[in-house]
């Protein structure tokens, strides 16, 4: 699975590092909002639109993206950030410090529909995991919150991941990988010791909704 993945970024890869040079870069999202908790951008019981543009990393070295902070308060990138993104263009989604990661399951929930009754542990498919990111289970229930496809990885419809703190709970949907870019590396990415044409650089946006419940 892992190799689909990477399969999915390459060809990205190949699609823009053409043109990805004559794009204006995107700069990351305005941070003067709020990087401290001190601007509330989120309502209790809406759901919230957010997104970021992953770090500039090598799709085969995961390592090479780093760690992106999100700080769900006030819904801009930055510390202290309840949610973590990591792995190929920070695509898994872990726990920041104080916050505790479950998913649950069913496609019949939406976002806006959930309630705290929802994400009880006895309910719809609750568990809990260290990191979420790539769907990689055979059987009925998925354990990550897309899919492989080509050419661009499809959210799991019905999937949403919890983190909570024991007083705030926090439920994520991953809505979509937009905006995929590449560009040559000058320098050895994957650690192989020379540079070819695996020595590529590609970030993508991450789009998610969520809710304070």
């Amino acid at each position: 699975m892992k190799q689909t993945l990477l399969k999915t970024l390459i060809a990205a890869a190949v699609i823009t590092i053409s043109v990805s040079s004559c794009k204006k870069e995107t700069g990351s999202p305005d941070s003067g909002l709020s990087l401290n908790h001190t601007t509330k951008a989120v309502v209790p019981g809406v759901v919230t639109s957010a997104s970021f543009t992953s770090i500039w990393g090598n799709p085969y070295n995961a390592a090479s993206y780093g760690t992106l902070s999100y700080d769900l308060i006030a819904n801009v990138p930055g510390t202290p950030g309840e949610a973590l993104f990591s792995g190929q263009v920070n695509n898994t989604l872990s726990a920041g410090v104080g916050y505790t990661l479950h998913y649950i399951y069913n496609p019949a929930l939406t976002l806006s529909a959930i309630t705290l009754s929802d994400v009880a542990p006895t309910a719809n498919n609750y568990t809990t995991v260290a990191s979420i990111g790539m769907n990689t289970s055979t059987g009925s229930v998925p354990n990550g919150w897309f899919n492989y496809a080509s050419p661009s990885p499809v959210p799991v419809s019905g999937f949403f991941a919890i983190l909570e703190d024991g007083t705030d709970t926090y439920v994520i949907q991953l809505t979509g990988f937009p905006n995929a870019a590449s560009r040559a590396a000058t320098t050895d990415q994957n650690g192989d010791g020379v540079i070819n044409a695996r020595d590529i650089e590609v970030k993508s946006d991450v789009n998610f909704s969520y809710k304070l419940l």
